[in-house]
């Protein structure tokens, strides 16, 4: 996948067939003597297969500074655009593209679940049950979380 990814640390697959990751380039940034590795932050990357060549295209769906150490991925389609829940210890965050252009327009971290942002024993993947319409988050140390699914 490299170089259109860095790093991937979990990933889902829409019902397009592309496939969306999570990147942690920036992983254990504050334990390592190179420290932080892009500037601009983890981001949220969906791949596509649009030449048929099996070279996959890449586009930026969310990315931001305040994203680190992203580990579980959840993608939500919505009847217009798409809305993933990332859990990215100790936060995890709704990103929402309304508009369906792929790009996501708002970026709200809906709860805690505590630890330490540098840390891999922490809040690590999120699922959907559609039929149930609930998500879950889990966690290999400190928390874990289930709920509705986020609004459509």
């Amino acid at each position: 996948m490299e170089p259109q990814i860095q790093n991937p640390t979990n990933l889902d697959i829409d019902p397009q067939g592309r496939v969306w990751a999570v990147e942690s380039v920036n992983y254990r940034s504050s334990m390592k003597p190179w420290g932080i590795l892009r500037e601009a932050g983890d981001r949220v990357v969906i791949l596509t297969q649009q030449k048929g060549d099996g070279v996959a295209g890449e586009k930026t769906f969310y990315q931001s500074r305040e994203l680190t150490n992203a580990l579980g991925i959840c993608v939500l389609p919505q009847e217009k655009g798409t809305k993933v829940i990332v859990s990215a210890s100790p936060n995890i965050w709704l990103l929402t593209d309304a508009d369906g252009d792929d790009v996501a327009e708002k970026a709200e971290k809906i709860f805690m679940v505590g630890g330490n942002f540098d840390h891999d024993h922490n809040a690590h993947a999120s699922s959907s049950d559609p039929m149930a319409n609930s998500t879950s988050t889990s966690a290999t140390k400190g928390a874990s979380s289930s709920g509705p699914t986020a609004p459509g």
